[in-house]
């Protein structure tokens, strides 16, 4: 049975969002925000195809990274929805039969929140630990940028991770 996880997990940077765009969509920052845990590559084509369509605002893009380990591809349609401020990365691969993460920055009056949405389906049969653990990775890629980029203590990597399930309200 394929049970649906979203995760919310979000930090209050104090700095433009221009500079936390930047940051964010920048192919050599992503990757090293998942390290030690994992090492992600990609080839310098798609590196600068990532650059161009964050950059320019550029509708749309088909890119493929490889993660180590496990050692899998991880192929991904980005989309632009707001220049400088969201887009959305999908995939399909080994871990996760379906895969769309939103990555958002709303505007405040002293600095901008980073939002990053997931919503996934594990291809695994632990999909519980597999859920946990994302939002662990996605923890640690928050407090990483919190190291390059000034944020408010205590909201850094704020999380909230739940299943979807049928409602017991009727």
């Amino acid at each position: 049975m394929s049970r649906t996880w979203r995760l919310r997990v979000w930090t209050r940077f104090l700095c433009e969002p221009t500079t936390v765009w930047a940051y964010k969509t920048d192919p050599e920052m992503l990757a090293r925000e998942f390290r030690p845990y994992l090492f992600m590559t990609m080839s310098d084509a798609d590196q600068e195809v990532v650059r161009r369509t964050l950059s320019a605002g550029a509708a749309q893009a088909e890119v493929r990274a490889r993660l180590i380990p496990p050692g899998l591809d991880w192929p991904m349609e980005i989309t632009v929805i707001e220049p400088g401020r969201h887009y959305r990365d999908v995939s399909s691969n080994a871990l996760f039969e379906q895969w769309a993460h939103d990555h958002q920055i709303l505007s405040a009056s002293d600095g901008c929140l980073y939002v990053d949405e997931l919503v996934f389906v594990s291809a695994l049969p632990f999909c519980k630990g597999t859920a946990l653990a994302m939002e662990r990775l996605m923890q640690h890629r928050h407090n990483v940028a919190a190291r390059h980029l000034p944020a408010e203590v205590g909201a850094v990597g704020v999380s909230v991770l739940r299943l979807d399930g049928p409602s017991d309200a009727g």
